[in-house]
């Protein structure tokens, strides 16, 4: 069991010639689907990280799929 005989594992390719690198590292293709979250927990475009939750002003989330009534 090894990520080069896994069926998300892609190879890293010539441009040219479209042949495998053997000696460069590939990457894998797994198609994580996150859960939908809060408004809170947005993720910045093109800032690669885990969700996590941000500062928010009280006029922000007006979109907020998960906004509930305070008791």
């Amino acid at each position: 069991m090894t990520c080069g005989n896994c069926k998300h594992y892609t190879p890293t390719r010539n441009v040219k010639t479209g042949r495998v690198l053997t000696r460069q590292p590939g990457r894998c293709a797994y198609p994580v689907q996150w859960p939908e979250l809060p408004f809170a927990y947005r993720q910045i475009p093109f800032v690669p990280r885990f969700p996590m939750g941000s500062p928010v002003w009280p006029d922000d989330g007006g979109q907020c799929k998960f906004w509930g009534a305070k008791c």
